[in-house]
């Protein structure tokens, strides 16, 4: 066997899912089909790529070293392909509008605002965990034309030359514990009364949201333990019986389970941002579709009475309104 442009691509697929499993689902392939795949390609290039665990699949010494070379050969290829010379068309292509999105509750007020704004353009829309990565990827040529992420202000994101990068809205970070543990009783919680939880936070590793929440809570006094890295759906029995504790955005109601509620002070904050190339086809429109993102984020922070009393009071950081 010969390693081909297609292997290199399972190996880069496998790298940004983060695991087989959830590559499988990219590829379109079954788990035990890519993972034998994967077997041949470590053994046609000589070691293994991937060191696999409960948190996913992440690349050896030799794995870097190939994901580096073959993002630079695969993105040769992907120009070649896109730059070369064409016969005219007999008729004008559909105008295609990429847009990439975290997991935010604005990502469909800005699709919609997009097909609005492009009614003849075909726009898709994909996740991306990774808004580093994302952000330079606005900067390539046949990347996504517009990019919902976000950022923490203490952890800030680059700035890439010609991309605009603007704040959507700064939230103040809340948490969600069990409907059953004491502090669910209280309006507002101390971000100290929380040294001895057990904290929950999603898998996502650009994410820096463990970063982050040791700093905060090291502003406070203490080292956060977290003990579970889980999606949201995993997340919420969890809480529910008890086993830990995580962040949650304002909005997010109280179940028959699981609690929301605010932290004194607002120590942790999350900043929600919607980038675009300067030059792209998006720009034009962009300042419209960060309104729209802007007031839809405002609305879901605030439908809960509770949070919207609770942001009302202290209304004036930036992009709290």
């Amino acid at each position: 066997m010969e390693l081909e442009f297609r292997h290199l691509r399972i190996v880069c697929a496998i790298a940004d899912a983060g695991s087989v499993t959830k590559a499988s689902t990219v590829l379109g392939l079954s788990q035990p089909a890519l993972t034998h795949q994967l077997q041949r390609i470590e053994g046609l290039l000589g070691g293994r790529l991937f060191v696999r665990d409960r948190q996913g699949a992440h690349p050896t010494v030799l794995g870097e070293f190939v994901l580096s070379r073959g993002r630079a050969l695969l993105s040769t290829v992907d120009n070649l392909v896109g730059d070369g010379p064409r016969e005219p068309a007999r008729r004008p292509d559909t105008t295609l509008i990429r847009f990439s999105t975290t997991v935010s509750p604005s990502c469909t007020v800005v699709l919609e605002a997009l097909q609005a704004a492009f009614p003849e353009a075909r726009v898709t829309m994909r996740t991306e965990t990774k808004p580093r990565r994302t952000l330079e990827s606005l900067a390539t040529k046949g990347r996504p034309d517009l990019a919902l992420l976000g950022e923490y202000p203490t952890l800030p994101l680059p700035r890439p030359d010609g991309i605009t990068v603007a704040t959507i809205t700064e939230i103040p970070v809340f948490v969600m514990l069990s409907a059953a543990h004491p502090l669910a009783a209280r309006d507002e919680i101390e971000l100290a009364d929380l040294a001895g939880e057990k904290w929950i936070l999603r898998p996502e590793r650009e994410q820096r949201c463990a970063e982050n929440l040791r700093l905060a809570c090291a502003s406070a006094g203490f080292e956060p333990h977290v003990a579970h890295w889980l999606d949201l759906e995993a997340n919420l029995d969890v809480i529910s019986r008890g086993h830990g504790i995580t962040i949650a955005r304002p909005g997010t109601a109280d179940t028959d389970t699981v609690a929301v509620r605010p932290l004194r002070g607002a120590p942790i904050l999350y900043r929600d941002l919607l980038a675009w190339p300067q030059d792209g086809i998006v720009a034009d429109a962009a300042p419209d579709l960060v309104t729209a993102a802007a007031q839809v984020s405002w609305e879901r922070m605030t439908s809960v009475p509770a949070h919207a009393a609770w942001l009302s009071s202290r209304a004036g950081g930036p992009g709290w309104a």
